[in-house]
């Protein structure tokens, strides 16, 4: 289900779970479960009381079934877990219908593996399947495909202890005949691998749906006979300690995809292949943790009871909200002071004058206005915007800006309220409209070398190039509220011309070790690079990329999610991402830092009413959801591509 929440400064809000441990039987400890029995009477007392029969039954018998099914270590989680079971129940039956299909689908999935139903194997499916009502849903497969996988790789041992192979082959028919088979073939050969080479291909085999077999098994006995007899054990050490991190079904996905990979380019370099896969299981990690932080703070957010981690989890999200008012309180005079002074006097600095850095105030400008209108600012606009009415409600906002409680049992004030003018609105709607100008300026000179590079000319490029002039005005000359109509239609053009344009260069494939090595370094230099609001510089992606290669980097990563990027600083504060703000890759045409082409990273924000996640997808880099999310053009940072 969820985890609790907890707050620092510096990295944010984090969720944490409770340890799930494998399921077990403690029905033979009869003082742990008449001690889990007490627990749960008094539990059923407090929160079930004012429930209908029929509900307290259900629910009841839910919880009684997981006290019975969470493992011995289970300890000083159990009331939490017990409060995550009833959140499942809680939830409307349509929702918890189709969560409940969800396990029972994984399961079967995996229970294909076997023909073996005894009430034994049953009595530990039913167990698995009643705790796993506890799991994150993000992670409820993977979790369901390690416990299966284990289950099964018990038996399956056990059967080869006792020698009785007929029962063997017939409990396991995916399994029992390739097994045979690649046990004769290692052995041959001794491959010294922790643990055993035939505890890994039992255990990758039974995490795979009996369809995948063969293939599996091809994968491995291909591996045996045409490479390196030190590859696999090189492959194995170099897996073991992501253990602590990843599920162990996804270990055994990565084994599988890296002896493919390698055995399709026997000549490309170990590490290489290594490295991609594995910048691709954490890609997937990152995704996981994330998708479930935002169920969590949704979950908190809805006052869902969390025991012992209720008031600690309401700490850590009012501290969340309250850093992102501070810091946009504490830079406000400054941001809307400096734009002021640009408009004032747009020419360069003189010697001995302080530089105006318009990108901070570009980037407070932009996600003001576009909550103020409720959506992208490239929307095409019938009206000019309602200065009064941003007035009253920013004037309303200031007057009750919230304190968060303190664990110390304090009320923490909140920062002084700043009162906006009128021409703070005024100004900061220019701004944001300057701005997004000034970017798709930019983009149109990239795109536009881009195509040139490529030899396109079409209509397209004329349609780009004859927005120049407009968009350069319209970023660099202050402009008054009957010019907004005008502005927000050019706008609209370019957002129309860039998007035409880009979707028109199409380039060859890239070549395999481009497609390799280019997500690996450009999960380094996201590594690396320190994001802050309007940044417009940052480090080299370490992969030199032909401009024909651009369409599939643009493929892959244009419009994708970066779970990983919760928050970013604004002049010397590290600021929260807010919970309808979200981070996303945008791939330039070109550069005019002399590379082939950049890599930014941009804020995006959610529609309002809206409630859905930045992506539903699972990839590693998740394409983002353009239905209820909008791209701001405000970036956070910008990456370098070398050209080849």
């Amino acid at each position: 289900m969820y985890g609790w929440l907890s707050y620092s400064p510096e990295a944010g809000v984090i969720v944490s779970f409770p340890s799930y441990g494998s399921p077990g039987d403690v029905g033979a400890d009869p003082q742990l479960i008449m001690g889990r029995k007490t627990l749960l009477q008094a539990f059923i007392k407090k929160e079930l009381a004012a429930d209908p029969p029929d509900v307290q039954k259900r629910i009841s018998l839910t919880l009684e079934q997981i006290i019975g099914a969470l493992s011995k270590d289970a300890g000083e989680d159990l009331e939490f877990h017990l409060y995550m079971g009833m959140a499942h129940e809680r939830r409307p039956e349509a929702s918890r219908r189709a969560r409940q299909a969800l396990i029972d689908r994984a399961i079967a999935t995996c229970l294909a593996q076997t023909t073996d139903h005894s009430d034994a194997v049953q009595s530990k499916v039913s167990r698995l399947r009643q705790v796993a009502i506890l799991w994150p849903e993000s992670r409820i497969v993977e979790l369901i495909r390690t416990s299966c996988g284990q289950i099964m790789s018990d038996m399956v041992l056990k059967l080869m202890g006792s020698g009785d192979l007929v029962k063997g082959g017939q409990a396991f028919p995916h399994l029992w005949g390739g097994l045979f088979e690649f046990l004769h073939e290692q052995e041959t050969r001794e491959v010294p691998v922790p643990g055993g080479l035939p505890a890994w291909f039992i255990s990758t085999m039974l995490t795979r749906a009996p369809a995948e077999c063969d293939e599996t098994q091809s994968s491995f006995m291909q591996t045996l006979k045409n490479l390196d007899i030190g590859f696999l054990p090189k492959i194995i050490n170099k897996l073991l300690p992501l253990r602590s991190a990843m599920d162990m079904c996804v270990i055994y996905d990565l084994l599988v995809r890296i002896m493919r990979d390698k055995l399709a380019n026997p000549a490309s370099m170990d590490e290489d292949i290594f490295d991609t896969h594995v910048a691709w299981a954490e890609g997937l990690l990152r995704l996981q943790n994330t998708q479930t932080l935002f169920a969590s703070i949704a979950a908190v957010s809805a006052n869902v009871p969390m025991g012992a981690k209720t008031e600690s989890s309401k700490v850590a999200l009012a501290s969340l909200r309250q850093a992102v008012n501070a810091a946009n309180q504490a830079m406000t005079p400054k941001l809307a002071e400096m734009a002021r002074r640009f408009r004032k006097s747009p020419t360069a600095s003189q010697p001995g004058q302080e530089k105006v850095d318009l990108d901070q105030p570009h980037s407070w400008s932009v996600p003001k206005l576009l909550r103020w209108i409720e959506g992208p600012v490239t929307r095409p606009a019938q009206s000019p915007i309602d200065r009064a009415k941003i007035l009253a409600t920013e004037n309303a906002a200031a007057g009750r800006q919230p304190s968060a409680p303190s664990t110390k049992g304090k009320t923490e004030p909140a920062p002084p309220a700043i009162t906006p003018k009128e021409a703070d609105i005024d100004g900061t709607i220019q701004d944001a409209l300057s701005a997004t100008a000034a970017f798709f300026f930019g983009e149109i000179q990239d795109m536009l070398t881009l195509a040139r590079k490529l030899g396109t000319d079409n209509p397209l490029t004329q349609a780009c190039a004859d927005l120049i002039s407009p968009l350069d005005i319209l970023a660099n000359k202050p402009m008054g509220p009957e010019d907004e109509l005008k502005a927000r239609a050019v706008l609209t053009t370019a957002e129309k011309a860039t998007t035409d344009l880009r979707h028109s260069l199409k380039t060859a494939q890239a070549a395999l070790q481009v497609q390799r090595r280019f997500q690996v370094q450009l999960v380094a230099a996201l590594m690396n690079e320190p994001m802050a609001w309007g940044k417009r510089h940052g480090g080299k992606i370490a992969c030199a990329v032909h401009p024909t290669e651009w369409s599939y980097i643009v493929d892959n990563f244009h419009n994708r999610w970066l779970p990983q990027v919760k928050s970013v600083t604004i002049g010397k504060l590290n600021t929260p991402l807010d919970e309808d703000q979200a981070a996303a890759l945008y791939i330039t045409g070109s550069s005019l830092s002399g590379y082939a082409f950049d890599v930014s990273v941009h804020i995006w924000q959610r529609y309002p009413g809206k409630t859905s996640l930045p992506s539903d997808k699972s990839d590693a880099f998740p394409a983002m959801n353009t239905e209820d999310w909008f791209d701001s053009y405000v970036p956070c940072c910008v990456l370098h591509v070398p050209a080849a």
